[in-house]
């Protein structure tokens, strides 16, 4: 994937269902390996970072929208199509 950013969040696996703070890559942003948590400040430029997580239980990657609120601070909210899978290892 190269250099990304990353935003660490709870996020429930669409394929086992498993919850955990997991951490999502995106390329949306500067790609400085910057780190960010709920409640931080990202851009006010975007309303939705498109990114990659991987579940540590069953490792399936799959694709999440982290969604930032009208501040552009990480909301912890975020959407995901439950039918998309990357791969699984």
């Amino acid at each position: 994937m190269g250099m990304f950013d990353s935003i660490y969040l709870d996020i429930t696996c669409p394929n086992c269902g498993d919850k955990a703070r997991n951490e999502a890559q995106t390329k949306d942003l500067e790609n400085e390996l910057e780190v960010w948590e709920v409640g931080d400040w990202v851009t006010d430029e975007l309303h939705e970072l498109e990114c990659i997580a991987a579940c540590e239980n069953c490792w399936v990657i799959f694709k999440i929208d982290v969604l930032l609120d009208k501040r552009g601070c990480v909301s912890g909210e975020y959407r995901t199509d439950h039918k998309f899978k990357i791969f699984e290892l």
